[in-house]
């Protein structure tokens, strides 16, 4: 009786043993599944704060009279806003102009005497699946439209339109 006993007693810790080591291997899964859930989820909101963010600073950045303006333009066939913020350097005119094509947010630097022709033209600043701007009496009400589809809407104030 006295060996049947141990036999039990070693399958009993056995089956404890491995019951402990599937519930360790389980959680060890789900905790990894959720450590790439949140990596996905900070890496999608730094891109949001990335494209609206830089968007922003640069429009203040260029916050002088007549420089920060919004126009229409065609890009591969596709009607576009683009923000374009101009600036005089050693006396000759450059313009920054920033733009949403094929699900990027894109800037380009150029003399303003170069046209957009392609959406590859600009480098690109982040993912964004759609870029809106309209320029209202000092104001830049800018809507971006993020991957997951979210519409963000923004207003900058040019305050070197303000008056005072």
């Amino acid at each position: 009786g006295r060996r049947s006993f141990g036999a039990v007693t070693a399958w009993i810790v056995l089956a404890l043993l491995l019951v402990f080591a599937g519930i360790s291997l389980a959680l060890i899964a789900l905790g990894g599944q959720a450590y790439r859930a949140i990596l996905a989820s900070a890496d999608e909101n730094a891109q949001r704060r990335a494209s609206v963010g830089y968007v922003l600073g640069r429009i203040h950045a260029f916050d002088a009279q007549d420089s920060v303006r919004v126009e229409r333009m065609m890009l591969d066939g596709e009607a576009l806003d683009v923000l374009i913020l101009s600036e005089d350097i050693e006396g000759e005119r450059y313009e920054t102009r920033i733009y949403c094509a094929k699900g990027l947010l894109r800037e380009q630097f150029v003399s303003a005497d170069i046209g957009l022709e392609a959406a590859d033209d600009g480098e690109v600043i982040s993912a964004l699946a759609q870029f809106e701007a309209e320029r209202k009496e000092g104001l830049i009400q800018l809507r971006f439209t993020h991957p997951d589809g979210e519409l963000q809407t923004l207003h900058a104030a040019l305050h070197s339109e303000q008056e005072g």
